[in-house]
């Protein structure tokens, strides 16, 4: 890219792929660079709309100040940056699944319950019994 060749590079950068648990550091540098590549090949709003997707998944203090830069030349001001930010969190979001704790908690801690039948009553049970077994122990010495 010092060479000016951004077309070159660019096609090299898109090539390389990031996963998940790659180093957030070197990642977020990668797509400064893809970004860069795009905007001197022309292309300033996929080179915005890339870095933005990325701050999105892991901010990082380099992707924001490089997400204001492709902005301002798009002509967005900090507010707009924010919006378009939140419109492509809002996007991603999944609704959390439903989550009942009564069922939660008899089917983790009261396997023993009998179903239909309500895991203190299995409890007291457990508890009763073993109170039985222990006086009889205590008993029978």
């Amino acid at each position: 890219m010092n060479k000016g060749q951004y077309s070159e590079a660019l096609e090299a950068l898109l090539k390389v792929k990031t996963g998940r648990n790659d180093n957030a550091e070197a990642a977020a540098k990668l797509a400064i660079m893809k970004a860069e590549a795009l905007d001197h090949s022309g292309n300033t709003a996929a080179a915005y709309d890339s870095l933005l997707s990325r701050v999105v998944i892991k901010p990082n203090d380099e992707l924001a100040a490089a997400v204001k830069l492709y902005g301002g030349k798009l002509g967005k001001n900090a507010k707009q940056i924010d919006a378009d930010k939140w419109k492509l969190i809002d996007a991603s979001v999944k609704p959390a699944p439903d989550f009942d704790l009564y069922a939660y908690l008899e089917r983790k801690i009261f396997p023993w319950a009998i179903s239909g039948e309500k895991p203190y009553f299995s409890l007291f049970g457990f508890l009763a019994a073993g109170h039985a077994a222990l006086k009889w122990f205590i008993s029978n010495r």
